[in-house]
């Protein structure tokens, strides 16, 4: 393989982890979506969509960092596609709205397990996967952090 061919296979490499990332989180807004409509029109079942709710803002949440490491490696591999270039705060940055969209979401779906069903132990599992996944994240993203503070 020539130079140009690898080129343009790691450029696309990298323009499929972005692309992924809008499907992901279009699917991800359309489950939130169905979930909330679900709790207004079956509130008999309220407990149960969020708790499915919750499942899934959870494995989007992993999904979604998954993509973003595979994404940053990507981009590493081809450092000639990306020139240095000064950004003001770099750190605020899609990936990290996304991810504070993903924690908002967990929150609030967490939130509704416990007013809805306050004597389940289904919220207290919830809080230790929420911070299961917040340690998952924060570790997997400071391990990047020469690509978040812009010092490849």
């Amino acid at each position: 393989m020539n130079d140009d061919t690898r080129l343009s296979q790691l450029a696309e490499n990298h323009r499929f982890f972005g692309d992924m990332r809008f499907k992901q989180l279009t699917l991800f807004m359309a489950a939130m979506t169905t979930a909330g409509a679900g709790v207004m029109q079956f509130p008999g079942n309220r407990w149960w969509i969020a708790v499915g709710a919750l499942f899934v803002t959870a494995v989007m949440w992993v999904i979604e960092v998954r993509a973003v490491l595979n994404g940053i490696a990507a981009r590493k591999a081809i450092p000639e596609l990306f020139p240095p270039r000064p950004t003001f705060w770099p750190w605020i940055n899609a990936s990290w709205a996304v991810l504070l969209l993903h924690v908002a979401c967990y929150a609030i779906w967490l939130w509704c397990i416990r007013i809805w069903c306050p004597a389940c132990c289904s919220f207290y599992v919830g809080v230790l996967v929420g911070i299961t996944l917040l340690i998952f994240s924060v570790v997997n993203y400071r391990r990047q952090s020469d690509f978040w503070l812009n010092r490849l």
